[in-house]
């Protein structure tokens, strides 16, 4: 009797630990504001991670998350390393070969952020002011006001001394003054040449002026309305003609590259969206509840989001293949989604 006391106590901790073990539920998640959000001290709110800790807890079973990359939660699960997978998760059927899926808890669709050109003309036209090709024009207009400016010099200098004498630095730079306000067609009268060289050169450069005028202003306007134009984006259809970003291993990535349309990816659609406002896009494509989400959250106003939404997603809770708990979760999740617990957790980070 003794011995058996014995052995059953040497054995009571590796019960108790397997059956801790088997209490414990695994969940891979990744932080997709507003379904899944981590707060500073490691602690998860939001709509999803509401759903899966009630469906827990009338299942007896204690939560444990684990912060993972999309391609992590798919493989681990795929793996069968852990019990399941939350976060704005689209139900779609390359990713039902690989893994399962509870009844959906929310439908949504593809939205697109589009930097809002009708309140930014004028950070386009700053921007064109002082890019690099401006600022090269501008240089080599003086540099032609210049070489103009001392032919003119050269011409008058013994013939025209009031206007155009003096030391080679000043006698330069009234042919600088004289070569700019000829351009500009002000024409002010101070200086002229009376030489017929310097005439034949003032007649010259007056039409050549014309030219380089009309040219230079409709450059930049041209680059402006080609900036303004490239940045507009209404429709699907745009997005061949500008520059497009998504977050990488995304339903929306999958999307693009199905239409054919060139895109970049980061991990970061928080990123995405500052890099917007800031120019470097012209359009970002993702889920339109966290596009809305993050809009608001970052008070981002110089971006708009489009009010249709394209393709149809249900965002579901992933589960290893043949999971066999799949059933009752599918009954709790449909009991609990029909609560106005649930309707209330939406409206907290969905409503306007």
């Amino acid at each position: 009797m003794k011995f058996l006391s014995i052995f059953l106590l040497s054995w009571m901790p590796a019960l108790l630990a397997s059956a801790a073990d088997e209490s414990t539920f695994t969940i891979g998640i990744k932080e997709t504001p507003p379904f899944t959000i981590q707060d500073e001290n490691g602690n998860w709110s939001g709509p999803a991670v509401w759903l899966i800790e009630e469906i827990l807890a009338e299942m007896d079973r204690t939560p444990e998350f684990k912060t993972m990359s999309l391609t992590e939660i798919f493989d681990s699960l795929e793996k069968n390393q852990i019990d399941a997978g939350i976060a704005a998760l689209s139900i779609t059927s390359d990713r039902e070969e690989l893994v399962d899926f509870t009844h959906s808890f929310f439908e949504s669709g593809i939205g697109i952020a589009a930097s809002d050109t009708d309140t930014e003309m004028w950070i386009l036209a700053l921007r064109n002011i002082f890019s690099l090709r401006f600022l090269q024009a501008v240089f080599s207009l003086l540099l032609l006001l210049a070489v103009v400016g001392l032919f003119v010099w050269l011409a008058e200098r013994k013939h025209n001394p009031d206007e155009f004498g003096g030391r080679p630095g000043k006698g330069i730079g009234a042919g600088l003054w004289w070569s700019a306000v000829t351009m500009t067609t002000v024409g002010y009268g101070d200086k002229a040449p009376k030489t017929l060289l310097g005439r034949v050169v003032g007649l010259i450069w007056m039409f050549m002026a014309i030219i380089i005028i009309s040219g230079f202003t409709a450059g930049f306007a041209s680059s402006l309305t080609r900036d303004t134009l490239s940045s507009k984006v209404e429709d699907i259809r745009d997005l061949n003609d500008v520059k497009t970003a998504t977050v990488k291993g995304s339903t929306s990535a999958d999307w693009l590259s199905m239409l054919k349309i060139p895109y970049r990816t980061s991990n970061s659609i928080e990123d995405l969206l500052s890099e917007l406002e800031e120019g470097k896009w012209d359009a970002v494509v993702y889920d339109k509840p966290v596009l809305e989400y993050y809009v608001a959250k970052d008070d981002l106003r110089h971006i708009d989001i489009l009010k249709s939404t394209f393709t149809r997603e249900n965002y579901g809770i992933a589960l290893p293949p043949q999971a066999p708990y799949r059933e009752k979760m599918d009954i709790l999740l449909l009991q609990l989604t029909q609560t106005q617990e649930w309707q209330d957790q939406l409206n907290a980070v969905l409503s306007p």
